[in-house]
């Protein structure tokens, strides 16, 4: 009996790997499932942080003009994501000096797979920005 318990479960898994397309959750699922942990996270960090973090999209909307842009916020960070940036945006002297900036403030610059990308900004870095 564990053995065809183990058997099947190995299947799905091998299953759910190989056909991730066919399991992806509805987009207004997913905004939903953001939203909520939007709310339950802002709750974590001081009023400070969170002017540091609204600071934080701001300049990023002021340089990245042509993507969408958008604020999370996560349990140990702030996130600010990049939706596919223009490469005009990413080689503009802003960009250069912007994210030289986000280095020098501990802010952390991610590039995801899908070309987008995330500043990161955890509690030390948004104390910074707003000091």
């Amino acid at each position: 009996m564990q053995k065809l318990l183990n058997n099947t479960l190995n299947a799905i898994n091998a299953l759910v790997a190989n056909n991730t397309e066919e399991f992806k959750l509805p987009a207004y699922v997913v905004l939903a499932d953001v939203k909520r942990r939007n709310e339950e996270n802002e709750g974590l960090y001081s009023e400070q942080q969170l002017l540091a973090g609204e600071a934080l999209l701001a300049g990023i909307e002021d340089v990245y003009i042509r993507s969408k842009v958008y604020l999370n916020y996560r349990q140990r960070f702030i996130a600010v994501k990049v939706s596919a940036p223009k490469f005009a945006d990413k080689v503009s002297l802003r960009a250069a000096k912007l994210d030289a900036w986000a280095e020098a403030n501990g802010i952390v610059i991610e590039h995801t797979r899908h070309g987008h990308m995330i500043y990161r900004a955890n509690a030390d870095a948004l104390d910074s920005i707003s000091a």
